[in-house]
């Protein structure tokens, strides 16, 4: 046999029989031979001996110069096999201090390390598809230039953030930059080729669907880990901002090109059932949006600016924020995607996609140049978003469960990238017996490692906040930065989404009419500013949630302004109550401007500008206006929803007409198939009908049938050991109900231990709880005060048998002649006395000579003014609610008491807003005071507000003492 010399280093025989050894196996024949020297036996039976430190000294320039020589025909395989020695002689050279000072003590080693992984990608980030790489050059120059990238790793430190220091040190490190963005764009656009090469091969019966899959899957690992070191060497701040001082990579457009390259990565139909493929895809997009997510946030340099400078930036950033915008709307609009095996989701992890997007969203919305693109795009998916039922919004928004499987769907994961193995993988994928569907010699079958970070607790919190955060950006307004006609451009592209999506009747999100679906919208986004206030997130700040908080009710405004736009016909319907629609939007802005929620000039003329309407009502009843009703369907559901919402623009004239008197604004619907709905004088047809107030018989059958209607069945939200742990949390916070952030740390506290219990079902628990407690400390209290009251009312009478009976003219109906008081004021200070027992007035009665006064120091009996029967009520009362015949059907707290809701003023109609905690009656039950935007019964209310809102008379409301409700 030949035998070649020991002190003679043929490096291409060297790499040759060498690169297939690992580590591992190079230590082992080191430790069984004397010295550096290997004996080694090649495939062809020839002897050879390797000086393993000389190699060591030449290898570096070796390669270089086989890089420099290659011309038009490179030589990929060769040189991944080069790199591939050149990291395992880097592992095995931390055992032995010879090969140790080599490689890692001499400043020229390393130099040569460094200036072959600049050229290496140099001479990559050029090639074309064309030469004798041929159809397997795209596995080749991925593993390439992800093997040159991670020699930073093996020669300079184990550390990313040890590396940027020496890469920033580097004479040659701008090129270095250049050549790596460059380099890993070739190696997208090469995949994408190459896969699309293996759809036609499946399609022509070439290769089998699992050998081209192992590819494709291959060379998109290859890429995964390039730009998974462009990832890690950008978080360093240092190295951050010199690559955005490049002016190649940054204002010409580097950064945007590769970003825009990896987003437009599409699988073939071929490979979309694969999940390792789509997972590898994902993670890919999330890392190099991560990448970009940095870029933004950068402090020193602006990334946005310095790309809107240069026109063709500019378009390739517009591009990118598309591919983006495209992710959210998948974030704000697919479903929750199955999992059902945790095992592969961690083998396969997609990485985090959306939440990453999300953040970008967030960043384009807040930069002028990109705002009203973010605009136009989201709008129309904002608009959906909201328009959803508040149950489902609430499961996928406010920590529900469909929040928690989209948050469990994406999950952080670093690549264990292994260089050796995987220079194996693609020079065996790039065999033909690979492409055949037929097993390579060099193929190795290893599966990729990943070091999983598991998705945290706030993870679907973190989406809510984001949600938040991009509709406070929508919706400010600098005028410093923006041009004047930018204001309120939001609001006018979201109403036109509404209008061209849930506001019409023919669309899946259409709610029974327009203004209930507007009703709808509004309570959406409230619970999701609520939701967002309870918890703690950096994403978001006070500032983002004050101008949320700002936003619904003008939200809630110019919906109903669409409302009346979208529903009044031109020149056929008269306006109610002489009102034009004009005068209806306009007062109602006019009633939301005292509330902060002052919309914009042009926004006001718009509304203005709608169809004047100048007929009365007389002229609604002719016989035309009948005609023209039964031709079109269209105007008889117009008037159905005319006449549900007249009393609104009706009830100051009759308030006035009728004094005192408290106004019943309750809409009665007929059940008896007529087809006809009375409201405040009016019909379906338009024929003006009497409205006379309910009489004793009429409110005995209402009542009667509400007696009649089954109660709904009680359900346990939680199992005993739940209850025990809210009952002693209750003693050290007996309020809990008033803390959001408690229940919300209660409910997560719960479902980590039994049933699922969400935040709104506790808070109603405790509502109820509290309420329960009251009615039997209530009723105790009944009877031992009414005890007293009989006794006092029976002695007092036997004292006063003598007295006379009758009072003069003008004197108070609580004295008779000579202030002494007779049997009609004993009977009036009891009947007070006993109201207040019962919550009919304030506990805190003060008894002043032979009067009585109540919370607000006013007579008793004397008829109140308007405002102090709102001064009576303050937020967080425990109130019982009872219908007109004094019927308790419902006990809850005060909600709101003065103010605009649902555009309806709460002092001109006589009432308050009240959230119901326990429920006396069925759901099913009428509302005997209703808001025709909030429904007509309880079920109605509850859904179409998201919670058991519901306004109510105030004379018709009764205060449980806060003294028992403790």
């Amino acid at each position: 046999m030949a035998r070649r010399n020991v002190n003679v280093v043929d490096e291409f025989v060297a790499v040759e029989e060498l690169h297939g050894l690992s580590a591992h196996d190079i230590n082992k024949a080191l430790q069984d031979a004397d010295s550096f020297v290997l004996n080694l036996t090649s495939a062809k039976g020839v002897s050879l001996q390797v000086d393993v430190e000389q190699l060591a000294n030449c290898l570096p320039l070796h390669v270089i110069a086989c890089v420099a020589s290659s011309g038009a025909e490179p030589r990929l395989r060769y040189w991944l096999r080069a790199v591939r020695l050149l990291h395992s002689l880097s592992t095995v050279a931390s055992r032995y201090p010879k090969l140790e000072q080599v490689f890692f003590q001499e400043v020229k080693i390393r130099m040569q390390i460094l200036d072959l992984i600049t050229y290496m990608l140099v001479v990559l980030a050029n090639m074309e598809q064309e030469g004798r790489g041929g159809s397997f050059m795209a596995v080749l120059h991925a593993a390439l230039v992800a093997c040159s990238l991670y020699l930073l790793i093996s020669f300079i430190s184990h550390d990313w953030a040890d590396v940027a220091p020496v890469l920033l040190a580097h004479p040659k490190v701008n090129v270095f930059m250049d050549a790596a963005f460059d380099a890993v764009k070739r190696d997208i656009i090469l995949l994408q080729v190459k896969l699309r090469s293996l759809q036609n091969k499946i399609g022509a019966k070439k290769t089998t669907v699992l050998a081209a899959e192992r590819v494709g899957l291959v060379t998109a690992q290859q890429c995964e880990a390039s730009l998974q070191v462009l990832q890690f060497l950008c978080i360093p701040q240092a190295f951050r901002d010199k690559v955005l001082a490049h002016k190649e990579l940054c204002r010409e457009g580097g950064i945007l090109r590769l970003v825009l390259a990896v987003l437009r990565l599409q699988l073939p139909p071929a490979f979309l059932l694969s999940r390792p493929l789509q997972a590898t895809v994902s993670r890919s997009r999330a890392k190099v949006l991560i990448m970009m997510l940095k870029f933004c946030e950068s402090v020193q340099f602006s990334f946005l600016d310095e790309v809107a400078a240069d026109a063709r930036s500019m378009q390739l950033a517009e591009q990118v924020a598309a591919e983006v915008l495209a992710l959210v709307r998948g974030a704000l609009l697919d479903d929750p995607r199955p999992i059902d095996d945790e095992d592969e989701e961690r083998r396969n992890p997609m990485g985090l996609l959306h939440v990453t997007a999300m953040r970008l969203a967030d960043i384009f919305s807040d930069d002028s140049n990109f705002r009203n693109l973010v605009m136009d795009q989201i709008a129309p998916n904002l608009a959906t978003v909201l328009a959803v039922l508040p149950t489902k919004f609430h499961e996928r928004w406010c920590g529900g469960p469909i929040a928690r499987e989209l948050a469990s769907g994406e999950m952080d994961a670093i690549l264990v990238y292994n260089p050796f193995e995987a220079a194996g993988e693609a020079m065996a994928a790039s065999a033909k017996a690979a492409i055949v569907g037929t097993s390579g010699q060099e193929e190795t079958n290893s599966v990729p490692e990943f070091n999983v970070v598991p998705p945290v607790a706030s993870a679907s919190q973190i989406r809510a906040a984001l949600l938040v955060k991009l509709f406070a950006n929508l919706f400010c307004y600098n005028p410093e930065v923006c041009a004047a006609e930018e204001k309120d451009r939001f609001l006018r592209t979201f109403l036109n989404c509404l209008h061209k999506g849930p506001l019409r009747p023919n669309h899946a999100l259409f709610f029974h009419s327009v203004e209930r679906t507007a009703v709808r919208i509004c309570e959406n986004l409230r619970t999701l500013h609520d939701y967002v206030l309870t918890i703690t997130s950096e994403i978001i700040n006070d500032d983002d949630l004050a101008l949320v908080d700002s936003i619904w009710p003008q939200l809630n405004c110019s919906l109903l302004g669409l409302w009346v736009q979208q529903n009044v016909p031109r020149a056929e319907v008269a306006a109610v109550g002489g009102l034009g629609t004009t005068e209806i939007a306009g007062g109602v802005m006019k009633a939301e401007a005292g509330t902060g929620a002052v919309m914009d000039a042009k926004l006001q003329l718009e509304l203005r500008t709608m169809p004047e309407v100048e007929r009365e009502m007389e002229v609604v009843s002719d016989g035309n206006g009948d005609r023209d009703l039964q031709e079109d369907p269209n105007q008889e559901v117009f008037a159905q929803q005319l006449d549900a919402g007249k009393w609104e623009m009706r009830n100051t004239e009759l308030t006035e007409e009728r004094g005192s008197e408290s106004v019943n604004a309750t809409t009665e619907r007929e059940e008896g198939g007529k087809g006809e709905q009375e409201s405040w004088g009016m019909t379906v047809s338009g024929t003006p009908t009497p409205t006379p107030r309910r009489g004793s018989r009429e409110r005995e059958r209402h009542s009667s049938e509400h007696e009649s209607q089954p109660k709904k069945r009680k359900r346990n939200i939680m199992n005993d050991a739940q209850v025990r742990i809210m009952e002693n949390a209750l003693l050290s916070e007996p309020e809990m109900q008033r803390s959001p952030r408690s229940i919300q740390h209660w409910t997560d506290h719960l479902n980590r231990m039994g049933p699922e219990v969400l935040y709104q079902q506790l808070k109603n628990w405790l509502n109820n709880r509290k309420s329960r407690i009251a009615r039997e400390e209530r009723d105790k209290q009944r009877a031992a005060e009414g005890e007293f009251l009989n006794a006092r009312s029976d002695n007092k009478s036997r004292h006063t048998r003598s007295a006379p009976t009758d009072s003069p003219v003008g004197s108070s109906p609580f004295e008779a002649p000579g202030g002494a008081k007779g049997d009609h004021g004993d009977l009036q200070e009891f009947a007070a006395m006993k109201r207040a027992l019962e919550g009919h007035s304030s506990p805190a009665l003060l008894q002043t000579g032979n009067k009585v006064f109540g919370r607000q120091g006013t007579t008793q009996g004397e008829p109140e003014n308007h405002a102090s029967m709102f001064g009576k009520w303050k937020l967080g009362d425990n109130v019982r609610l009872c219908d007109m015949d004094g019927k308790e059907m419902a006990v809850g707290t005060v909600h709101q008491v003065e103010g605009h809701w649902q555009g309806s003023n709460l002092e001109e109609h006589n009432s308050c807003l009240v959230q119901v905690s326990d429920l006396k009656v069925d759901k099913t039950t009428k509302l005997p005071f209703p808001f025709t935007l909030a429904g007509t019964s309880f079920e109605e209310a509850e859904t179409l507000m998201g919670k058991p809102r519901v306004p109510w008379d105030v004379d018709h409301m009764y205060l449980i003492p806060s003294v028992i409700s403790k």
